[in-house]
């Protein structure tokens, strides 16, 4: 599951366990309340406010419900589009460490490649492009003269 998502979904949980929380702390001052009255109250005072307290936690239910329903498309749009994302990422991530990987392996190259051959190489051009400059340099002079 994304990060963002879970993110999401832990904010909602704690949003509907504060709700919670809410109605039994006022369930149970209502019950307190009710507690303290019953010799002052009737019987159906009491059934009514249990009644309204039950109607209370059913709308805070139903609001709950409706908020989710309507935070699923949301939630479901942010997961395939983190998903895209870090897919898109996983691609340029792997691209770089390729290239870095090539790099690495032509810098190991050269630092690898011996200095003796590498003089050789250079002596070697060297000469062959001092006796063919000096060939054709003596070769014109001869026609010349």
């Amino acid at each position: 599951m994304e990060p963002t998502l879970q993110i999401v979904l832990i904010v909602v949980a704690l949003a509907l366990l504060a709700s919670i929380a809410i109605q039994v702390f006022m369930m149970a001052r209502l019950l307190s309340f009710l507690r303290s009255g019953m010799g002052r109250r009737g019987l159906a005072q009491i059934i009514d406010k249990a009644f309204d307290a039950v109607d209370g936690v059913d709308r805070a239910t139903s609001a709950a419900t409706e908020v989710l329903e309507k935070l699923k498309p949301s939630v479901e749009h942010l997961a395939s589009v983190s998903q895209r994302q870090l897919s898109h990422a996983d691609q340029v991530v792997d691209e770089v460490l390729s290239s870095v990987g090539s790099i690495n392996h032509n810098v190991n190259a050269a630092i690898h490649w011996p200095a003796r051959e590498a003089h050789a190489w250079t002596a070697g051009v060297r000469t062959a492009l001092f006796s063919y400059f000096k060939k054709n340099g003596d070769s014109a002079r001869e026609e010349r003269w």
